[in-house]
């Protein structure tokens, strides 16, 4: 009899095929050969015994990866940005240092829900010479028409968008 941890027994029927047994209980044909090693998948016989591994548990969607536009006041800016279901991961090069650009003394990662919706701010950090980023936490759906947008900014605003944009993304 194989052994079978965490899964169960199943005895061959008529007319069963791998194929048909994986279909059953919602498992991938290669798990259940993987399960059942030494067996004859082309000739299954009546009674035989064979362990149906436990369904294995599907993978949690991992973040959505976008990448951000340049504007026109840094067109050769790169950028990316990590989409959670409750946060925001952005990444950005090729920009000036944001003491270079008018009123700018940080960077700041903005992520609005669309239209007047809320938004969250918060300043980016230099994690490497010229590479620049930041994670917002939100409390709204990020689906279309959020906005993410990297501006240059005062230390201290936390308000609105006001320095010039660096980066930009609508979802």
């Amino acid at each position: 009899m194989p052994i079978c941890p965490g899964g169960q027994i199943y005895v061959i029927q008529a007319g069963d095929t791998l194929y048909f047994i994986a279909r059953r209980f919602n498992i991938p044909v290669n798990v259940l050969l993987m399960a059942n090693p030494g067996i004859d998948p082309y000739n299954l016989m009546i009674g035989q015994i064979i362990c149906v591994p436990e369904t294995p548990p599907v993978p949690e969607p991992g973040p959505e990866i976008v990448t951000l536009n340049p504007t026109d006041i840094t067109p050769d800016s790169k950028g990316v940005a990590f989409i959670e279901s409750d946060a925001v991961t952005a990444f950005v090069t090729n920009v000036p240092q944001p003491d270079e650009l008018p009123d700018g003394e940080v960077y700041k990662l903005w992520v609005r829900e669309s239209g007047n919706g809320q938004q969250v701010v918060t300043t980016m950090e230099e994690i490497f010479p010229g590479y620049w980023g930041g994670r917002v936490e939100v409390d709204f759906p990020l689906t279309t028409g959020v906005s993410i947008l990297i501006t240059s900014a005062q230390e201290e605003n936390t308000t609105a968008p006001a320095g010039l944009g660096v980066a930009e993304k609508i979802l």
